[in-house]
């Protein structure tokens, strides 16, 4: 489902998205600017928010398809196929507010936004989830703090706001 690829295609998307919105990348900026990244393995809560929005905003694969073999409940029969459609699931304004097509990672520390893990699956979810999740979140949002701190902004070549 995923692999190493994910990280690069994550922090791609989170700079490209970062490169529409230098107020955010400005304040990004200036958070990180006095952190030692090397030695800190935390980051403040703002940070981690970018890649998490990001996946919010373009999942890694557009459905997911599930098979059952055996009855598992009285909602599945056996030899039925599921689908996921996680882009619409990720568009839910009654779990991600009525912005939700808005680039706004803030809504990750919103009360109102605590997503069940059913609700936002940009890596899968149940036992067959991407088990790099974590590794992949925590090195694009190292990467994506260390190029705000060398470089003082980015340029958005694309044509829309």
């Amino acid at each position: 489902m995923a692999a190493q690829g994910t990280t690069y295609v994550l922090i791609s998307n989170t700079l490209f998205l970062l490169s529409r919105n230098p107020e955010l990348y400005k304040r990004l900026r200036d958070e990180v600017q006095n952190l030692d990244l090397e030695a800190s393995s935390r980051f403040s809560s703002h940070i981690p928010c970018i890649p998490n929005h990001e996946s919010h905003c373009s999942p890694r694969h557009n459905t997911a398809k599930r098979r059952w073999y055996k009855r598992r409940s009285p909602n599945f029969a056996p030899k039925v196929q599921r689908y996921t459609n996680q882009y619409a699931l990720h568009r839910d304004e009654t779990v991600f507010g009525i912005d939700v097509e808005i680039f706004n990672p803030n809504r990750w520390n919103s009360v109102n936004c605590k997503p069940s893990s059913w609700e936002y699956m940009p890596f899968g979810g149940g036992p067959r989830a991407y088990v790099g999740q974590q590794k992949t979140l925590v090195e694009a949002a190292y990467t994506v703090a260390k190029i705000a701190q060398v470089y003082k902004g980015l340029e958005s070549r694309d044509d829309k706001d």
